[in-house]
């Protein structure tokens, strides 16, 4: 799994990908995909429901300051 904000698209973006390299999962805040077709822009709270689903507590606690910044709307 990769998230983040890409600041040069000024946008938040999650991509996740299984064992064979594969893209599962595409999702961005402006619709734009460097990596598949274009589709419709996700909210913040969007972007942060779908990452936080797939994460472990683990790795939830470690990464909760980045993933708070996605729902303050603050680029990190």
């Amino acid at each position: 799994m990769a998230f983040g904000y890409d600041r040069p698209l000024q946008e938040y973006f999650a991509q996740v990908f299984d064992m064979d390299d594969e893209l599962e999962l595409d999702i961005n805040s402006s619709g734009m995909s460097m990596v598949g077709p274009q589709m419709r822009p996700k909210s913040n709270s969007t972007i942060y429901e779908e990452i936080t689903s797939l994460m472990s507590d683990r790795d939830l606690t470690r990464h909760k300051p980045l993933l708070d910044n996605i729902l303050l709307d603050l680029p990190f």
